[in-house]
Order: structure tokens, then sequence, then C-alpha cells
């Protein structure tokens, strides 16, 4: 508790309000997996009058086949929608030296006014990257227009889960199709070869024709998968942008 203490006490009004809206978005995000009526146990008790037969019976949730539908329904629409987290926006950008350029280019996919429809970002920790992708995605959803933002090593998670469940072709087939994909912290882990060939391919496949893409990585870029790094060289269709900016997040003094 001691160290919690410290840690709350050096962040400014402004930290803490944002920290308790993502506790909060986390808490809500969690409940609203559960089946409404059982409250995710899969068993209620039948409301019937003391005496009857089935009083104080536990029964098989009659709702949870039925939730699990819709929320499979809404996971699936959920892999289109932007990724939304508070304060993560153009506006509130910090456009410190360093950073313009890649603001730039990533607000004017956000607008549809690029003229280079591929965006690579690259650079150190903390200096605004994963915001400017956030922002791209919301800016794009607020013109009534779909968009994704995929962090690429919970990208990899979900590529697992879906080889064992089933569904991989058709959730890639929406990340192809999607009018703005982003991913975020490309190269950060090492995966098996079956999920980085099927991220390059994914690339390739919002190659030709193109389709908006913006990348961001702590990585040198020329550091990146061969076929990756290609793509990215095509000047008639991509811009790598360093950002030199310095990480500008909080730091514990």
């Amino acid at each position: 508790m001691g160290d919690v203490g410290h840690r709350w006490s050096w962040m400014t009004p402004a930290d803490r309000q944002a920290l308790r809206e993502r506790m909060a978005a986390k808490i809500a995000a969690a409940e609203a997996q559960l089946c409404p009526t059982c409250g995710g146990l899969g068993w209620v008790y039948p409301r019937v009058p003391s005496g009857h037969e089935d009083y104080g019976q536990a029964a098989p949730c009659p709702d949870c086949v039925k939730w699990e539908t819709q929320l499979e329904t809404r996971r699936k629409a959920e892999i289109l929608a932007p990724f939304v987290q508070v304060g993560m926006t153009f506006e509130n950008f910090q456009q410190i030296p360093g950073a313009t350029e890649a603001y730039k280019h990533a607000l004017a996919l956000g607008d549809g006014t690029a003229s280079n429809l591929w965006v690579l970002i690259y650079g150190g920790r903390g200096n605004g990257k994963t915001h400017l992708l956030k922002a791209a995605c919301k800016r794009m959803a607020s013109r009534g227009i779909k968009a994704a933002y995929w962090d690429v090593r919970q990208l990899f998670g979900e590529m697992r889960r879906r080889v064992g469940s089933g569904g991989l072709e058709g959730f890639l087939d929406e990340l192809a199709e999607v009018p703005l994909l982003a991913l975020d912290e490309l190269g950060a882990e090492k995966e098996s070869d079956f999920t980085v060939e099927r991220l390059e391919d994914l690339i390739n496949r919002r190659y030709e024709p193109p389709m908006a893409l913006i990348v961001a990585t702590n990585l040198d870029w020329t550091t990146l998968s061969g076929p990756i790094k290609s793509r990215f060289s095509d000047q008639k269709i991509a811009r790598i942008i360093q950002n030199t900016a310095p990480d500008y997040r909080p730091q514990r003094r």
C-alpha cells in the first residue's frame, strides 16, 4: 500500500482523474461481458412460491446461450471499432519539437486528406506515437468511417485464441478491409513464424490496392522484417517518420 500511495502522491489531479476513468472503464467493460440474467454464474433460481417443487433449486440460466451469441456479434463489431481512450485526441496532443511531422501525417490520415496512405512512425518510448494512432482512429470514426487499433502484442494473442476457437480467417479479413488500420508496438514481441507470417500477409493485403495504414514502433524501422520493410520503402504510398521528441510521460521523482 505504501508504494501505491507514493505513486499516487506524485500524480497531478488530471493524472488521477484519468486513472480513475480508466479503472472505471475497465470495470464497466468486464461487467459488460457477463450475462445480465445470471451475472455470469450460469445458473439461476426460479422465482416460484415457497412450497413449489422447484423452490430453492438451481437451474441452468435460460439466457446464457442467447447472451453469448449477442456478445460474439458485439465482439465482431468491436474489431472494427476505434480504440477509445480518455484524452487521446489530436486536440490535446502535446506538439513538442520532434513530434510535429508525425502529428501532421497522423492527422491527415484521420481527416482523409493524406497524400501518403501508409505512415510508419518510429522513435523512442513515451513520445506520443500511441497517442497519435488512437487519435487517428477516433478522428476517422468521428467522420462515420470505421477504423481499428491493435497493439501487435495483443493482436498476436487474439490470433492464437482464434486459431484454437476458429474464426481466424474471418477476423483477418475484417482487419484487411477496414478503412483505417492502426498497428502499435510493431516488433515489440517475438512470436511464432505462423503469427508473424499472418501479420505480414495482413499488411500485404492492404498494399494493393493501398488502404490506409498507420504503424508505430520503438525500433529502428530498418530492423523490421524484410517484407514489411520493403512495403514501407515504397515512397509512392508510404511515409516513414522518425519521432525524435523526448519521453514526456510523467516521471517518478
